[in-house]
């Protein structure tokens, strides 16, 4: 094989410290996730089965992209989703990623790694989007009243 061919697809490696600091330093305004919140509200107002649809999309994804420090990725743990980054000792069969991790991931995250926007669902229907709410319990779950 010729040293210049390509032998498959190459690990990346985020620098997860820079790109933490970045995220932190850079963080949009509360202001434009509002503003992007509102947006994807009119979406759904418009044409809440479409957006819906795209909300609840998930595609296979690599562990590569599971490891980004910003973008949202579900774990597939025995067959049942826990979202969140990739975590030692667990039992994982695959990922996968969804509209809202990606754009969420634009933003940054939270102390948690949580993103900052949530789809709001009521009765297994698309309602709107919200500012994720904070954790009120440990550990990785979040509670809502």
């Amino acid at each position: 094989m010729n040293k210049n061919q390509d032998s498959g697809p190459a690990l990346v490696v985020y620098p997860t410290d820079k790109l933490a600091e970045t995220a932190t330093e850079n963080r949009l305004s509360p202001a434009i996730i509002d503003h992007v919140i509102e947006i994807l509200n009119q979406a759904v107002k418009a044409d809440s089965d479409a957006i819906a649809r795209l909300i609840i999309c998930r595609v296979p994804c690599n562990e590569t992209l599971a490891n980004h420090p910003t973008i949202q990725v579900g774990a597939i743990i025995n067959k049942t989703s826990a979202c969140g980054k990739s975590e030692e000792g667990l039992n994982i069969q695959r990922y996968e990623v969804g509209l809202l991790g990606i754009i969420n991931g634009l933003f940054g995250v939270d102390e948690n790694d949580y993103g900052f926007i949530a789809a709001q669902f009521e009765d297994g229907e698309l309602i709107g989007f919200i500012k994720t709410p904070p954790l009120r319990t440990k550990g990785r779950h979040r509670t809502v009243d």
